[in-house]
């Protein structure tokens, strides 16, 4: 992951440097880390970069350490790496083209391609996302083992209301039916594997409010997923608050609790810190 974060920032120092010269739309980095009440900890660097066209260059990076839903198996750590390119953000039709990889390389993991087209209104906007993705397993005699997914996700925004704006987001994978079932509960993949497995989402659906008063925002957000694992449902509860400290920096804190079945709830707390040129 180090190298990786080197990269990211790297390409923001550089696109910093031209946005001065070219003025690029407003580009902002932040970087957030935190922890939860079951010896989870996480971390990530994300960067959302605007370009002299209008267009914009989006990417992060993460990792994280989190216990086993099925708290039979040590925690797995992963990471997760994103980058996107978005045309015409501001018009009427916006697109959106990204990739991600996720996991643990020596456990299990994963490629996504999407494309995330929107449309957009005065006050509200509405898009869909059908991705494709590759799962890599390794199995209990170390071989790897590839089977396929395909999401599709819908997003809406409305921000009509003075300050206030509402977001609706729902999604679903489909990993192969039947077929995929017998080869995730059979012998063939390995505990660390079918461990990290259990945060394979399913389906699922969020819906947040914010509320802006400068320079303070607040979010609230609900959020229920169901899992590929043993179909095991989790709700969840968020609140965030950013602090517009200056024109260029900005400070945030985030409480995340959820409850998965037959398990106790996890409350987590991060910090973030962003940058804006």
């Amino acid at each position: 992951m180090n190298h990786a974060l080197v990269c990211l920032a790297c390409v923001g120092f550089a696109l910093m440097v031209s946005a001065s010269a070219d003025e690029a739309p407003t580009s902002e980095a932040r970087l957030s880390a935190g922890a939860d009440n079951a010896d989870g900890r996480f971390g990530r660097l994300a960067l959302d970069l605007g370009l002299p066209n209008q267009d914009r260059l989006h990417g992060s990076a993460s990792s994280s350490r989190i216990e086993s839903r099925s708290q039979s198996e040590e925690s797995s750590p992963s990471r997760r790496f994103e980058v996107g390119y978005t045309l015409n953000p501001e018009e009427d039709w916006a697109f959106d083209i990204g990739a991600e990889v996720w996991g643990a390389k020596s456990e299990l993991s994963s490629r996504s391609l999407w494309l995330d087209v929107t449309r957009n209104f005065i006050d509200w906007s509405v898009g869909i996302q059908p991705e494709s993705k590759t799962l890599k397993w390794v199995t209990t005699q170390s071989r790897q083992v590839r089977t396929r997914a395909f999401g599709l996700h819908a997003h809406v925004d409305y921000f009509g209301f003075r300050n206030w704006q509402f977001g609706l987001n729902a999604g679903s994978y489909n990993y192969g039916g039947q077929e995929f079932e017998d080869f995730l509960y059979s012998y063939l993949i390995s505990d660390s594997a079918f461990a990290l497995s259990s945060g394979l989402v399913k389906s699922y659906w969020s819906t947040s409010a914010s509320f802006t008063k400068a320079p303070l925002t607040y979010r609230l957000s609900l959020q229920n997923s169901t899992y590929v694992v043993e179909g095991v449902k989790s709700k969840g509860l968020g609140f965030d608050l950013e602090w517009a400290v200056t024109s260029n920096w900005g400070l945030g804190y985030n409480l995340n609790t959820s409850k998965t079945e037959n398990s106790p709830s996890v409350t987590a707390h991060s910090l973030e810190v962003s940058f804006a040129w």
